[in-house]
């Protein structure tokens, strides 16, 4: 095995997801931080949702550079809310409130400024009544935004690179969900009566991100659908995957690159 799936292959699946979320989140997190303390500062926000928080490292990055606005994040996994009320608890932050819910017609129709949904719609089985539930707890002029993983094409002629795309998508399959949704997600907005949407896409590659951060992001989904569907992607393929990234990054000889498709909505 490669030093990376070799360490990854030692952990459970929550261990695993709980890193994965951490390496998600330094390797897109300057651009997707940055933006939303942006949006923060620029529209007087004050209450922030992050709804699928899970171990609370994005959220607590958030809250931190923004102590002055009031952080709740909900998940369904009480073992991720104890590792983010410990994260919170360690960095001293005073204002977030974690809460084991999802975001259905049962939670609290309290009113948020912002909400923020990294990685949930596209796992959703009804992403449309999710945006409804979202429109609804939001005060008016309330801004929405979703982050989701596109998966578009792979862009790199290269067999390991392919492969892993194909492996990808056949997992989504299996799980029926589906991986295309980021490209419905601005119509819906719209139809259901959300104003100025904006959608865009953003590429995270060795090149922007740096090698080690991008093959820690591309061999932990790798590692996590493994675990889960080891018929699809299994063990001999993540080693090769591996060390395909680890050539190109030694060789700079091509740049594969992740899409993540970043949607903004306000409500009217």
């Amino acid at each position: 095995m490669t030093n990376l799936w070799n360490k990854m292959a030692g952990m459970d699946t929550s261990e695993l997801l709980s890193y994965i979320l951490k390496v998600q989140v330094d390797a897109y997190g300057v651009f997707e931080i940055e933006r939303l303390n942006r949006i923060i500062a620029d529209n007087g926000i004050k209450r922030v949702l992050d709804v699928g928080t899970g171990n609370g490292y994005f959220l607590v990055r958030l809250a931190s550079e923004n102590a002055d606005v009031e952080f709740c994040g909900i998940d369904g996994n009480a073992h991720f809310l104890e590792e983010a009320r410990s994260l919170s608890e360690e960095k001293g932050l005073s204002n977030v409130t974690l809460l084991k819910s999802v975001l259905d017609s049962s939670f609290s129709e309290d009113k948020y400024d912002l909400i923020v949904a990294r990685f949930v719609l596209q796992h959703s089985a009804n992403p449309k009544d999710f945006i409804q539930e979202i429109y609804k707890r939001l005060n008016d002029g309330g801004i929405f935004m979703t982050i989701d993983e596109y998966l578009f094409e792979a862009n790199v002629d290269d067999s390991a690179w392919k492969d892993f795309y194909s492996r990808w998508l056949k997992c989504f399959n299996t799980m029926n969900c589906d991986p295309y949704i980021p490209r419905h997600i601005s119509t819906w907005l719209h139809q259901m009566g959300f104003d100025g949407v904006r959608s865009s896409v953003h590429l995270y590659s060795p090149a922007t991100i740096g090698g080690e951060p991008f093959k820690e992001c591309i061999v932990g989904i790798a590692s996590m659908l493994g675990k889960i569907y080891p018929d699809v992607m299994d063990s001999a393929f993540i080693d090769r995957l591996e060390s395909w990234l680890d050539e190109i990054n030694l060789s700079r000889s091509s740049d594969p690159h992740l899409q993540i498709s970043y949607n903004m909505a306000r409500k009217a």
